[in-house]
């Protein structure tokens, strides 16, 4: 053990004499994992547990007695495994503040769902209005987990599907009974898309609101004739409405 961590037996002894003693904390899975094997290699018994830290600011203690112009190189545990920043000496006063970026991605919506609006439009109308199914099918799960909001459920699309599946089988029918059935589930298909629309552009603009601290304004009407067309243009332009409020508040975009 003492030549795994190059430290003196001795102080082995007195480490080994304790319950239990912390090796290393903030390093990624795959580090701690490797720790473990070497310990227990050694003859030790290593445990990993998870670690909840927030890091914003950390205060690094500069000697005035350094000379001007020296780069220190300070050893800083990250959550992420990235341990090594350097501050240098002439542009820093004795008490420097390392910032450890923690601030959420604006576009991580619009970069997991990856959709283009008018590509949207297109191959809703060359699937005969059949694509915004499979857009809910392929990202409802992304778009609950990034808003923290159970918009969409499964349930919800499959009776979604068989009512669009019902309203396309009886498209053109002359039977009375089956005009009376195609006109109920086309309504209950429009009704569902904007009940949809607008739970998502309720989750939207909390998620905007709460996390990137942005004020995302979303037209009612636009919600109403142009449903998840418009609930996509707006997962789009999130980035760019929060740079437009960083300029207007003299913020440094992101």
């Amino acid at each position: 053990m003492a030549s795994l961590f190059k430290i003196p037996v001795e102080q082995v002894a007195s480490l080994v004499a304790l319950q239990g003693f912390m090796i290393k904390k903030s390093v990624s899975e795959g580090i701690a994992q490797s720790y473990r094997q070497a310990i227990e290699a050694a003859g030790g018994v290593c445990e990993i547990q998870p670690e909840i830290q927030q890091l914003q600011h950390i205060p690094v203690d500069l000697s005035p007695s350094m000379g001007s112009g020296e780069t220190t190189t300070i050893e800083i545990d990250h959550p992420d495994g990235r341990s090594t920043s350097s501050v240098n000496q002439s542009e820093s006063k004795p008490m420097a503040k390392i910032r450890h970026d923690t601030e959420p991605n604006a576009a991580e919506l619009k970069d997991q769902i990856n959709t283009k609006t008018w590509h949207f439009v297109l191959l809703t109308a060359a699937t005969v209005g059949i694509y915004p199914l499979l857009w809910l099918t392929r990202h409802h799960e992304i778009f609950n987990k990034v808003t923290k909001k159970q918009t969409v459920s499964m349930p919800i699309i499959v009776f979604l599907a068989i009512c669009i599946g019902i309203s396309l089988a009886l498209n053109g029918t002359r039977n009375q009974t089956g005009i009376l059935v195609f006109l109920a589930t086309y309504l209950l298909t429009v009704i569902l898309y904007l009940v949809l629309a607008f739970r998502a552009k309720r989750a939207l603009q909390e998620y905007a609101l709460n996390t990137l601290k942005i004020d995302l304004r979303m037209s009612p009407v636009y919600t109403v004739l142009f449903t998840l067309f418009y609930i996509n243009y707006c997962i789009n332009d999130i980035p760019e409405v929060l740079r437009r409020q960083q300029i207007l508040t003299n913020q440094r975009p992101t």
